[in-house]
């Protein structure tokens, strides 16, 4: 974030869905205004603990305007992608940052299904959502191996149909050569039964 924006006293930055506040220690410790908000009660005592301002709620929690907007592994719950990037886009300065980080599932992995994943991203249909909710892509990056980050900057652009069309089929390419290995590595992890597979090996 430094390469775009200058983090001290002056910087207004929020994290909507930021757990117990992980992320906003980095910026509480450079000087800047913190505000979190979490759904999680757990979260938002142990953050407060800390000295963080954090509230507990959604959306409808956010008041003001921010410098730093900070989504991290939270979009893909949503069900409606362009609608929550809008109302994000309502609180950040026209000069501001929105960062957004999502599983990347081009590096595809039975671990990365969840039932509580509303979507799924791979880089083409990220930049679809994020054009249409008027947000440009100024970097883009792996983050933690297997996943993907990107920091965007208010600008009306038109989004690319093609940006879908592409990610489906990179999408549906990679679900069939899923390997049967990895199905049945997961099935066992699902049913508590992954001992198995270590266990054999053990004993080879």
């Amino acid at each position: 974030m430094k390469k775009f924006k200058q983090v001290d006293e002056s910087i207004n930055i929020l994290e909507f869905g930021c757990g117990a506040g992980n992320n906003l220690m980095h910026f509480l410790k450079e000087g800047a205004n913190c505000t979190g908000i979490d759904y999680s009660k757990i979260g938002v005592e142990i953050g407060r603990e800390y000295g963080l301002n954090i509230l507990q709620g959604g959306l409808e929690k956010i008041e003001g305007i921010y410098d730093i907007i900070m989504m991290c592994h939270v979009l893909e719950h949503f069900l409606d992608p362009i609608e929550t990037l809008k109302q994000l886009k309502l609180h950040l300065k026209s000069d501001g940052l929105l960062y957004i980080s999502v599983p990347n599932m081009e590096n595809f992995g039975l671990n990365q299904i969840q039932n509580s994943h509303a979507y799924y991203f791979v880089p083409d249909n990220l930049k679809f959502f994020v054009n249409s909710a008027g947000l440009k892509n100024i970097d883009f990056g792996e983050s933690q191996n297997i996943h993907m980050y990107g920091i965007f900057k208010i600008e009306n652009i038109t989004p690319d149909i093609n940006d879908i069309l592409l990610s489906k089929e990179k999408t549906f390419r990679m679900l069939k050569h899923t390997r049967k290995k990895e199905i049945v590595k997961w099935l066992l992890n699902l049913l508590g039964l992954s001992f198995i597979v270590r266990f054999k090996r053990k004993i080879m």
